[in-house]
C-alpha cells in the first residue's frame, strides 16, 4: 500500500496511555477498568474504521477515481487497509478488530431489536458481509498471524484460501488509483491540511465520547495525513455533528464537500459494546 499515514501508527500507541486519563461516563462504575478500556478501544476502532470509509467516498468524488463495483464495498476495502498495519502492531490489531465487531454487534442489535429481514435491496452490504469482510482481508494480510482470529468466528477453510488474493487486490488495486494523486513523502511534513475539522459542541448524553475522541489525538492525526498527503483539488471539511432524532449516521456531501459523522452514532457504537459487556 502507497503509505499516507505518516505517524499514524505510531500516535496509535499512544491511545491507552490517554485512556487512562479520561472521566468515565456515570454508568462506567458498572463495569471494570480493563473494560471500560475495552468498550474505548471499541468506540475508537469504529469511528476511525467509519471516517476512512466516508473519505473514501470523498477521495473517489474529489479526485476522480473510477469505480468497478459497488462503490460501498470499494470504501469498505479502503478504510481496511488503511487500519490493517503492514507490520505487526497489537494496538492497530485492537483497532480493526474492534471495527469488523462492530458489524456483528451492530447485525446483533439489529435482530434484538425485531428487525430480522435483511435489506436485500441496500446500497450496502449487509452487516455480517461486511463483518466477514474486514476479517478475510486482515487473514489475508497476514495469514499464519491471524489464524487464531479466524478459528474463532469461524471463517471456513475454503474462504480463508481466497483472502490473500483479496487483500492483495485491495491493496493494490487502491494504491494505483491514489498513486497520481500523492505528494512527494518529504514535502508532507510541511504542508497545510487540505482537510479542516469542525467539532460541533456535543450534547451532554454525548459529551464522554466526544471527549475520547479529542483525548485519543486519532481524528485530528486522519486529517492531517489526508490533507497533507493527496493533491485535493479544494479544501475539505471533516464534521462531527449532534444529528438529532436519533440519527446514527455518517455520511459525505459533495456539495460542500464535506465528511459528517454524527455523534449519535458514535455513542450507539459504546451503547452496543456496553451491551455485550453486560451480556457476558
Amino acid at each position: 500500500m502507497v503509505r499516507v499515514r505518516g505517524g499514524f501508527g505510531c500516535l496509535v500507541a499512544l491511545v491507552a496511555v490517554v485512556l487512562i486519563y479520561l472521566v468515565s461516563p456515570v454508568r462506567a462504575h458498572q463495569i471494570t477498568a480493563e473494560e471500560r478500556e475495552e468498550a474505548d478501544l471499541f468506540v475508537l476502532g469504529n469511528t476511525v474504521f467509519i471516517l476512512y470509509h466516508e473519505l473514501g467516498h470523498a477521495l473517489i468524488d474529489q479526485l476522480g477515481l473510477p469505480v468497478l463495483g459497488h462503490e460501498e464495498d470499494a470504501a469498505d476495502n479502503l478504510a481496511s487497509i488503511m487500519m490493517i498495519p503492514e507490520q505487526a502492531d497489537p494496538m492497530m490489531d485492537e483497532l480493526i478488530i474492534a471495527a469488523a465487531d462492530g458489524w456483528y454487534l451492530g447485525n446483533l442489535w439489529q435482530q434484538e431489536g425485531g428487525n430480522t429481514e435483511p435489506a436485500w435491496w441496500g446500497e450496502h452490504a449487509l452487516d455480517m458481509q461486511r463483518f466477514y469482510s474486514v476479517v478475510c482481508l486482515m487473514y489475508g494480510s497476514d495469514p499464519e498471524g491471524f489464524t487464531e482470529l479466524a478459528e474463532s468466528v469461524r471463517l471456513p477453510p475454503d474462504r480463508r484460501t481466497t483472502c490473500p488474493n483479496d487483500y492483495l487486490q485491495a491493496r493494490t488495486g487502491w494504491s494505483r488509483l491514489l498513486a497520481p494523486h500523492l505528494n512527494p513523502v518529504e514535502s508532507r511534513a510541511g504542508r497545510d491540511s487540505m482537510i479542516s475539522l469542525d467539532f460541533e459542541a456535543p450534547a451532554p448524553a454525548h459529551g464522554y465520547v466526544s471527549s475520547l475522541l479529542h483525548e485519543s489525538g486519532l481524528i485530528i492525526a486522519i486529517a492531517r495525513d489526508i490533507g497533507t498527503s493527496f493533491k485535493l483539488p479544494g479544501d475539505l471539511t471533516i464534521r462531527f455533528r449532534n444529528c438529532g432524532d436519533g440519527t446514527a449516521n455518517a455520511f459525505y456531501d459533495k456539495a460542500v464537500p464535506a465528511v459528517t459523522v454524527c455523534y449519535e452514532l458514535v455513542a450507539l457504537y459504546n451503547d452496543l459494546i456496553l451491551r455485550d459487556i453486560a451480556r457476558r
